[in-house]
Formats: C-alpha cells, sequence, structure tokens
C-alpha cells in the first residue's frame, strides 16, 4: 500500500533488504522512483519515463539512499532539524556536503525548472553529491557518479514525479548518469547553467548560472599524428599533424592557442601555424616538423608540442612522440652452449638495440649452414626488451662439425647483422 493507517506490505520468499527497504518506502506514502530516458539528449519531447528506472535509489532499482526529492517528501531533508536542501535562485557557486554522511550541511542543491500556469506546481532539479558510504558503499566502484554530481527532477504537486536524469546520454547504460566535473548542462527553457568545479571526499561545488551561459575555460586537448614511434636518420625530417580542440564551454567566445615546440638539445621543431584561434568546441590543425640533427648519438629522443590559450595562460595542452634516432642497429646474436650431443634442444638468441635502448618489434631472422652446406631459417620479433629467441631441435642424424649461424634484424628500413657459431659432436 502507499500510505495508509495502518500501512501493509506482504513479504512472500524475499526477505531481503531491497525488498523490504521498497516496499516500507511505499508504506511511508513513496512511489518508484523513475529514470528519464531520451535518447541521445539528457532532455527532450520524445522522453519515457522508465518505471524503476532510479539505479541510485531504493525505490528504483538498488538498495541505495532514497533521492533527495523523495527524502525531502518525507521530512528527512530541509524540514525542522533535518539537514537542508538549498534553493539556489541566484547565479553563483554552491557547496554541497556528501549526501550519505551524518554532517549538518546542505545535502542537496534545489533549481526551479519551470512553473505550470494552471496549477502552480514547481518542478524543480534536484543535485546530489554521491559517495562509497554505508548503504551507498556499492557506488565506490562508479568513478562517473564519484566524480560528479547527480541530477533528479521533482515536483511538488505530483508525489509519482521522481526523475533520474542521464547526464552521459551519448552511453547505452545508467550506471553513469552524473554531470561530471568540467562538464556543463544548460537548460535554455529555465535559463539555467549548471558546471560542477570540484568534487573531493567531503562534497562538490557547483556553479549556477541563469540567464546567458558562463564562460568556463577548460585545457585544450592537443594531438599529435603520427603518434607511434618514428625511426629517423641523420638530417631526415619528420611532418606530424597537430591538432588542437578548444574544450572551452558554449558561454565563452573564441580562443586563440600559441604553440610552442619543445625538443632535446641539437634537436630542432616548429609549428608551420601559430596561433590558432578556435570556437568552443572545434578543433583545428596546422603541421609540425621535426629534423633530427647530422649527428647524435642512436637512441630515442622526445619532441613535443604544447598549446596555450593566449588570453587565460594557465589553460594548456601538451602531447608527444617519440622519435628513434638511428644509424644502424646494433645485433648481437649468441647460442645457448658452444657444443651440443644430438639429440638436443638448441637454442639461439639474438639482442637487438638502438644505441643503448632495447629495438622492439625488429624482425630477425636466423640463417643457420650447417656442415653439409643445408640451411636452416626462422625469423621472429623482438619484445619490448629487443631480445629474440629461436628454439629447434638437433635431430640425430643431424651432421657433426661447426655449425654457422647468421642472424639478421630489420626495422622501418634499418638493419644489422651478426653471427655466431656452434660444435654439434
Amino acid at each position: 500500500m502507499v500510505g495508509g493507517n495502518p500501512a501493509q506490505a506482504w513479504i512472500n520468499g524475499s526477505l531481503a533488504l531491497r525488498v523490504i527497504g521498497h516496499e516500507l518506502g511505499h508504506n511511508f506514502g513513496l512511489y518508484h522512483s523513475h529514470a528519464l530516458e531520451c535518447g541521445a539528449t539528457t532532455l527532450g519531447n520524445s522522453c519515457a519515463s522508465l518505471e524503476y528506472g532510479d539505479m541510485l535509489d531504493i525505490m528504483g532499482t538498488s538498495s541505495w539512499h532514497i533521492s533527495a526529492f523523495q527524502k525531502e517528501r518525507l521530512g528527512w531533508l530541509n524540514d525542522g532539524a533535518s539537514p537542508p536542501v538549498i534553493t539556489a535562485d541566484a547565479s553563483g557557486t554552491y557547496w554541497l556536503d556528501v549526501y550519505e554522511s551524518t554532517s549538518a550541511g546542505p545535502k542537496a542543491l534545489k533549481i526551479l525548472k519551470s512553473k505550470a500556469p494552471a496549477t502552480g506546481a514547481k518542478t524543480w532539479y534536484y543535485l546530489e553529491t554521491r559517495r562509497g558510504i554505508g548503504f551507498d558503499s556499492d557506488l565506490a566502484m562508479d568513478s562517473n557518479v564519484l566524480t560528479g554530481v547527480v541530477l533528479h527532477l521533482g515536483t511538488d504537486l505530483n508525489a509519482n514525479s521522481s526523475n533520474l536524469l542521464d547526464m552521459t546520454p551519448d552511453t547505452v547504460s545508467w550506471y553513469d548518469p552524473a554531470l561530471e566535473v568540467g562538464k556543463t548542462f544548460t537548460d535554455p527553457d529555465a535559463g539555467v547553467t549548471l558546471f560542477p568545479t570540484g568534487v573531493d571526499a567531503s562534497g562538490a561545488t557547483v556553479n549556477v548560472s541563469f540567464g546567458s551561459s558562463v564562460c568556463v575555460p577548460a585545457n585544450p586537448i592537443v594531438a599529435l599524428s603520427p603518434s607511434d614511434t618514428q625511426w629517423v636518420q641523420p638530417g631526415n625530417t619528420v611532418t606530424y599533424t597537430v591538432t588542437v580542440t578548444n574544450k572551452d564551454n558554449g558561454g565563452c567566445s573564441a580562443s586563440s592557442f600559441n604553440l610552442q615546440a619543445s625538443a632535446p638539445a641539437g634537436w630542432t621543431a616548429a609549428f608551420e601555424a601559430s596561433p590558432l584561434t578556435l570556437s568552443p568546441g572545434t578543433s583545428g590543425s596546422t603541421s609540425f616538423t621535426a629534423p633530427a640533427p647530422a649527428v647524435a648519438a642512436d637512441g630515442f629522443y622526445t619532441v613535443s608540442g604544447t598549446a596555450t590559450n593566449s588570453a587565460q595562460t594557465s589553460y594548456a595542452g601538451w602531447a608527444a612522440v617519440t622519435e628513434s634516432f638511428v644509424t644502424a642497429l646494433t645485433l648481437q646474436v649468441g647460442s645457448e652452449q658452444a657444443s651440443y650431443s644430438p639429440p638436443a634442444g638448441a637454442t639461439l638468441t639474438a639482442t637487438v638495440t638502438v644505441g643503448s635502448a632495447p629495438a622492439e618489434g625488429s624482425s630477425v631472422t636466423f640463417i643457420i649452414t650447417k656442415p653439409d652446406q643445408s640451411v636452416i631459417t626462422e625469423s621472429t620479433a623482438t619484445g619490448a626488451n629487443g631480445f629474440a629467441v629461436f628454439n629447434f631441435r638437433l635431430k640425430p642424424r643431424d651432421p657433426s662439425g661447426l655449425w654457422q649461424v647468421q642472424a639478421v634484424a630489420t626495422v622501418n628500413g634499418f638493419s644489422g647483422t651478426s653471427t655466431t657459431s656452434f660444435m654439434v659432436q
């Protein structure tokens, strides 16, 4: 029964927290906690209310805390000595205590969305900061909820109006409903923009702006392509494409990003064009060249590019790539034993380096010439340690005498060779 005097709940074969707590919620006068499914958007004209859809509420699909809309209806929030729910009716930054804690601070932020002309019923946004504490302990595994704020809708004169909102509608999951720090939600009909600015173990700060959207700058994203290690000979030049994405929110105007290159001593790197002027949410590209010096030690070198907002220099993005300076590969081949007596297992090893660094992914071909001039050939590749192994078996009828081994290593057009030998008795 929803409410009633007395209220009744009949439990048959399901004596579990999820069931008992849920049914007692009905006895106290609560309806189900829903989720608002609007497809690829958070709000829209074609939305469906999922009956048990709120995965953060025991009146939905979990065993977790009841939402702020439901607790306010019960008087567990915002009534007398109960912890407060703050109504945000002016632009500013608001603080929310962790929802599950026993502190006396504000447990929710309440923002007017709309008012029904006929009845005067007000629909509100409710914002909560949820953590993996107590009955909500399983939330400790939900990185989305822990790094943002959760939003519900609820209407004053409609007890059956609790709806969880999906702030990541680009995913199909309802286990990532929170508006994460750095992301913005705008309701143009209500004239409000929400922007979480920080979360920690004690709560969250949320920027609320009424009217036009406030500018919330962010670090740009910088990407270099190709991003994998490039092998370069003395004096040659590698050209990359650098792409900068402006991550400021829609309340910001276009920004200019100054590009700066960085390279080891003796190397040079430069951008074709700088600055790049980009509107929020857009990307721009230019070329990035990194010529190798005529003389340098073989090895791996890092070159990088930084994009800095020229008007707000604390906002910057960075990306780096690795260039392998190569004059020749160094290859060492060896036999596990100097002498073998068939039948026996034999092992050949090869170590490939560029300078002092291992040459991962090198192709190594072992060429074994027997005393009767017959040949065994096997190819393999080096691992991250630049090491390759060839295991084979010597047969009783294999010829005795000196077996010659040549190894050839190649990678990205570079090569190296090495020889060894072993005896077969």
